[in-house]
């Protein structure tokens, strides 16, 4: 145990393979490298989820090259964090209750927050109240028991050992079916060359390294 706490000290000072940000970095840099993939992608999901109406949006930890994207595209969007770190992001805590209207947006797209909060249920409940009737909400959070972290557990180190210190939950596949009981749950296959959606929740418990959370109001 205490070689295991070595390495994962050692990862995470010398950031080698701190996992969830090597995640973060690969989707990050797999879209950015490609913007014409990217803006397909955004298209297809606004789309199908919308109908392709102008979109009154709401986005939680989104960056700025994302939410510049979307505007591009005709949508309308409300970026928010827990920090200002871009001139048009909103500061708000999803820790409370959201500082919107009931039924206020067709869509609220939330990106690695619910791992963060002290209650992620209750946010659930505010993200529904702010919906629309008919609009959705795309969530994505880290898998925390796909297959890398089974082979780390060999070396006594655990999801929290390896993630983010903030990360105050680690969810599981069925962490995730209680929370979003009504919910299409899908993973993404992120590996060299073949990169593609899973819709099998078995498959999704072991391939995929993020958890795709899309719940219709």
């Amino acid at each position: 145990q205490m070689y295991g706490r070595f390495i994962a000290y050692y990862l995470r000072h010398m950031s080698l393979l701190y996992v969830d940000r090597f995640l973060d970095y690969h989707l990050s840099n797999y879209y950015q490298e490609d913007e014409k993939k990217f803006t397909r992608f955004l298209k297809l999901m606004l789309r199908e989820q919308t109908d392709g109406l102008l979109t009154e949006a709401v986005m939680q930890t989104v960056n700025e090259w994302i939410e510049e994207k979307l505007k591009q595209l005709g949508y309308n969007v409300i970026s928010t964090d827990v920090e200002k770190y871009y001139k048009d992001a909103q500061v708000v805590d999803a820790n409370y209750p959201l500082p919107y209207p009931d039924k206020n947006f067709d869509l609220v797209w939330s990106m690695d927050v619910i791992e963060h909060l002290e209650n992620p249920d209750f946010t659930a409940r505010e993200i529904k109240r702010i919906l629309k009737p008919n609009g959705t909400a795309i969530l994505i959070t880290s898998n925390s028991y796909f297959w890398l972290y089974y082979f780390f557990k060999i070396f006594g180190l655990t999801p929290r050992d390896l993630q983010r210190r903030d990360h105050k939950y680690f969810f599981c596949f069925k962490d995730i079916q209680k929370l979003f009981p009504k919910s299409e749950i899908y993973g993404y296959f992120p590996y060299t060359i073949l990169k593609f959606k899973i819709k099998n929740p078995f498959l999704i418990r072991i391939l995929s390294p993020t958890f795709v959370i899309i719940n219709t109001r």
